[in-house]
């Protein structure tokens, strides 16, 4: 009698072509991949995987991950849900969903919101802004315009505001001496 030829092997399921594919795609061998899971999953449990069956002592078993053994194999491959979805694995696409909602860097909320003063609140006085500006008032202290533009007599402005009165006023001045405006000063 002749010896019985081994069964030939079952066609792996869709999630092994895709974890295959995917680890393939990524550049990296069955036991890197395995590596990546620290521990998880055996290079040879990984093989299995990808085959759909295992094989011990001439025996063959389907082998079919877990969903979150399947979603950690997904995601070192960098398999996606829908992929999982599309390879009729919809247990290990919600895991995989989870663990990248985990992973994924918070959303940052939307500012609270406040009322909006009707008038700028004052700025603070050790600002740079209010610094240059008390600079200046001291600087043009005989020049009225200068002195009102910079006060607080003029509040609807903030430092920076004030700041460019004054420098427009002071250019219009300049101007209006030299007599490029057409006036003499």
């Amino acid at each position: 009698m002749e010896p019985e030829a081994p069964a030939s092997a079952p066609a792996p399921p869709p999630e092994a072509l895709l974890i295959r594919t995917a680890r393939e795609a990524a550049g990296m061998t069955a036991a890197q991949a395995a590596a990546a899971t620290n521990g998880a999953v055996s290079a040879t449990y990984w093989r299995d995987v990808e085959r759909g069956h295992g094989g011990r002592r001439g025996k063959q078993a389907p082998a079919r991950a877990s969903a979150r053994l399947l979603a950690a194999m997904a995601e070192i491959t960098g398999a996606t849900p829908d992929q999982l979805k599309k390879a009729q694995r919809e247990d290990a696409a919600r895991v995989l969903e989870e663990i990248l909602r985990r992973k994924a860097p918070p959303v940052a909320s939307a500012p609270s919101l406040r009322p909006v003063p009707s008038r700028p609140a004052a700025a603070d006085p050790e600002s740079p802004a209010e610094v240059v500006l008390r600079e200046l008032v001291e600087r043009y202290a005989d020049d009225g315009g200068v002195q009102y533009l910079g006060s607080d007599e003029n509040p609807t402005r903030s430092a920076e505001g004030r700041i460019a009165d004054i420098l427009e006023w002071l250019t219009w001045r300049r101007e209006r001496r030299s007599g490029r405006n057409g006036t003499a000063g």
